[in-house]
């Protein structure tokens, strides 16, 4: 490869280089992260209750916002409710999270405190360990929220009507005072204390007036701030749990599409359980679940991009029961304000054994399953303000469909969707990129065009990369906002996966284009053993997305997962491409060793070469090592990031100081990446400039010789011989001489005609050649700079010199 920048920069040059890509890639990191220091527009006001297994917090949430008291206990993973309440003269949400008692979630008992506002403190009086359990979650929130003095927090001692007592009111309240928060002992099951607890809970908060009663409209301020929701939060996504509500449809003929509001002027008739539909002798077919999206006053918005919902079904055991196919009819309206556009689909979903565990045991009768999330609906776009999900599940009995599947208590769903203002910091790093990679491409090819000599395989390869990147940073996504664009997921899936596809093929082709022996190179066709697994797992990751969202742009309901042929196929795709990685990541490394080994040899022969020939190969030599580093911090970053978003719960605090780590995370890579392709086509463009020796000659004629230039002819790895230096060969013996004659004088024609690279500049090569008895040939070299076109010489018969 002529010679590149980097060859020619200097250590304090490249230090400098480095430091400003470094301090790019830190700015991408903080747009993603130091930008969550922005207060978060949210109107809900999230309440968490934490205590032992065990203690009553179920009962009391449920007591407070159903009125209603569970005898039987039953665990709690995490079980969210709302409830609408007055803030400072509007109406705003109040979200109670019962959180589970069991120590083996520590992931969700640490995300539910970074995003509380108040915590509720909840132990047995009939249970002293269950107030020592306390003490870690306190801890837990103090080192997460840091100064909790205006945190509202009430330790609560339940169960106060049980004669039992282990702990009296004087310990209860000690431990208030020692934690500097407020006490209170309540009864869930005497309803005792409940309502005051939440009410006074609310009171400690200072930072706005809130009460359980709600008391007047909203103001336009808060219409305003509704509609805003969600708008300028810089979270990536967010997770909103929604509770179906059973409404009757007592029609005859179900097929035909009604629309069931589950709240609102126009609302369902509901069912609050089905003991309820019991006792009315209200039939299954009969039940429709409705689920309305947003949850009141909130809008959905287009800078949302996408939504994607799980369903969970909460079903008593039963011995008799089977959890293996379950049929379901899915109705999605958007819009239920404007003209019906709906669709109407239905599909079975094929539930295997294993997606529901519980001891089978007569006492585990009446306990719910713990079952997996199943895929529920997937869709491209949000461009709708509101949508309505109505759920039946059909009973069979002569064909068996829904029989014997147990008592489905409720049907939960959780919508994911991504937060509008990462949405606007994304699209603006896109904005921001595609001109400067633009920019750079356009410069990198037009250094290699102003060469003499065709682009080598290396630099074709950099310049594609160049392009997928560009396809990536294109952002198309501001027409998403005004169209509803259902395939942008799977666009945005097809590009970014030609960017990695391109990524690994380039990191082969590096390593094989630095064997400085290698006889087979600047050839595509030389590396097909190790471009082919990239290319068959791609293709298969490519099928794999085009069964799953490909089909989801006719039915967003449909996921490949929910059959036993489709989750087979899935895996088969998937397994097949992480064997072709393998197989990738085995050639790379091996490549790579090849690459190391060749340098350490080189590195020991280096002394004795001429000084360009030195040049050139320490050239080579560093600019490898310097890529390879970068490479591999790149990737190190792209893994550790990875499991830093995976583990943690969102944010890391330091102080005053808040960075969102998921958002740094796709920040922060993506512009990372940017920076890695810019640096190569900046290092990796070939230079014209004249160094070291080539600038004292200046004053030589185009006929005066290089002192000791490098050749790639047909011997490529020697170099061109001082004059009257003899040297062995496949024909014999050659002799090299100079000539002193200009281009113009010559009378014998070229035969043979190169064009060679030195460390300094790049010469067009001709070789004269006679012949001599004895069965020697003197060759006669002539070096001339690039002023003369050798390349308009045709090739003629050496004899006839």
């Amino acid at each position: 490869m002529a010679g590149a920048i980097i060859e020619n920069m200097s250590t304090r040059k490249l230090c400098i280089v480095g430091g400003i890509l470094l301090v790019f890639q830190v700015i991408a990191f903080l747009v993603g992260g130091l930008i969550a220091n922005m207060p978060e527009q949210s109107n809900d006001y999230r309440v968490v209750v934490f205590g032992a297994a065990g203690v009553g917090k179920s009962s009391l949430v449920l007591r407070f916002v159903r009125g209603t008291f569970r005898e039987t206990y039953i665990p709690t993973i995490e079980d969210t409710y709302r409830q609408v309440i007055s803030c400072d003269k509007s109406i705003c949400t109040l979200q109670i999270t019962d959180t589970t008692g069991s120590h083996q979630f520590p992931a969700m008992q640490r995300l539910s405190i970074s995003k509380g506002h108040a915590f509720i403190l909840v132990y047995s009086v009939t249970s002293r360990q269950s107030m020592e359990d306390l003490h870690p979650i306190f801890d837990e929130i103090c080192q997460i929220k840091g100064d909790i003095q205006k945190i509202p927090i009430m330790l609560v001692g339940n169960k106060s009507d049980d004669a039992q007592r282990e702990l009296d009111a004087s310990e209860g309240q000690a431990l208030a005072s020692k934690w500097k928060c407020a006490f209170m002992e309540t009864s869930a099951k005497m309803n005792y204390n409940v309502q005051e607890l939440f009410q006074e809970l609310l009171n400690l908060e200072q930072r706005r007036t809130i009460s359980l009663q709600v008391d007047g409209k909203k103001s336009k301020q808060q219409k305003k701030k509704d509609k805003l929701q969600g708008k300028c939060s810089v979270i990536p996504t967010t997770a909103v749990p929604y509770m179906s509500v059973k409404c009757i449809d007592v029609r005859k003929n179900h097929h035909k599409t009604k629309w069931l509001m589950p709240w609102g002027p126009n609302h369902c008739k509901k069912l609050k359980d089905f003991d309820e539909a019991v006792s009315r002798q209200i039939e299954a077919n009969d039940i429709v679940f409705a689920v309305h999206i947003p949850l009141p006053s909130k809008e959905m918005s287009p800078w949302f991009q996408f939504m994607l919902f799980i369903m969970q079904l909460d079903i008593a055991f039963k011995m008799d029961n089977d959890l293996r196919i379950l049929c379901c009819v899915f109705q999605l309206l958007w819009e239920p304000s404007e003209p019906p556009v709906s669709l109407l689909l239905q599909r079975k979903m094929q539930r295997s054994p294993w997606m529901c565990r519980w001891p089978i045991t007569v006492e585990s009768e009446g306990r719910h399953y713990d079952c997996d999330f199943l895929p529920f609906m997937e869709i491209g776009s949000v461009a709708h303000k509101y949508y309505l999900i109505n759920i039946r599940l059909p009973v069979n009995d002569r064909k068996g469909i829904n029989v014997g599947i147990g008592e489905i208590k409720d049907i939960r769903l959780v919508g994911i969707h991504q937060n509008g203002g990462f949405t606007k910091v994304w699209f603006a790093m896109k904005t921001f990129l595609t001109p400067s990679i633009l920019i750079i491409m356009v410069w990198y090819w037009r250094r290699i065009t102003l060469m003499t000599r065709a682009p080598v395989l290396l630099e074709k390869v950099i310049f594609a990369l160049g392009i997928s990147m560009t396809f990536i940073n294109i952002p198309v996504e501001w027409f998403s906002i005004g169209f509803d664009w259902t395939w942008m997921l799977l666009f945005g899936d097809i590009r970014q996966g030609i960017f990695y596809a391109m990524l690994l093929s380039f990191w082969i082709i590096f390593c094989g284009e630095h064997m400085m022996d290698q006889n087979e190179r600047n050839r595509l066709s030389g590396y097909w053993k190790q471009v082919g697994p990239i290319a068959v797992g791609s293709f298969c990751l490519f099928i794999f997305d085009m069964c799953e969202r490909g089909v989801q742009l006719k039915n967003p309901f449909y996921s490949i997962w929910t059959t036993e042929v489709g989750t087979e196929l899935a895996m088969a795709f998937i397994i097949v491409a992480g064997i072709c990685l393998c197989l990738y990541f085995l050639f790379l490394c091996f490549m790579v060793f090849q690459v190391f080994r060749n340098i350490s040899g080189k590195q020991s022969s280096l002394p004795a070469m001429s000084k360009a020939r030195r040049l050139h190969y320490e050239g080579l030599i560093f600019r490898f090592k310097f890529l390879m580093l970068i490479t591999l911090a790149c990737a190190a970053m792209t893994v550790i990031f990875f499991i830093v978003s995976q583990v943690t719960e969102g944010h890391w605090k330091w102080g005053d100081i808040t960075i969102q780590v998921n958002s740094a995370f796709f920040t922060g890579i993506y512009g990372m990446w940017n920076l890695y392709v810019f640096a190569l086509m900046f290092l990796y463009a070939p230079s014209h400039k004249n160094y070291g020796e080539d600038q004292s000659n200046a004053g030589r004629s185009c006929s005066s010789p290089p002192p000791s230039p490098t050749w790639t002819g047909p011997r490529s790895d020697k170099e061109v011989p001082q004059q009257g230096q003899a040297w062995g060969g496949e024909q014999g013996t050659h002799e090299s001489l100079w000539l002193e004659t200009s281009p113009a004088s010559r009378a014998p024609r070229p035969w043979c005609i190169h064009r060679a690279a030195t460390a300094s500049r790049t010469f067009v090569t001709l070789y004269y050649g006679v012949v001599i008895p004895g069965g020697r040939a003197v060759y006669i070299v002539l070096h001339v700079k690039p002023c003369w076109k050798g390349t308009e010489v045709a090739k003629s018969d050496p004899t006839s010199a």
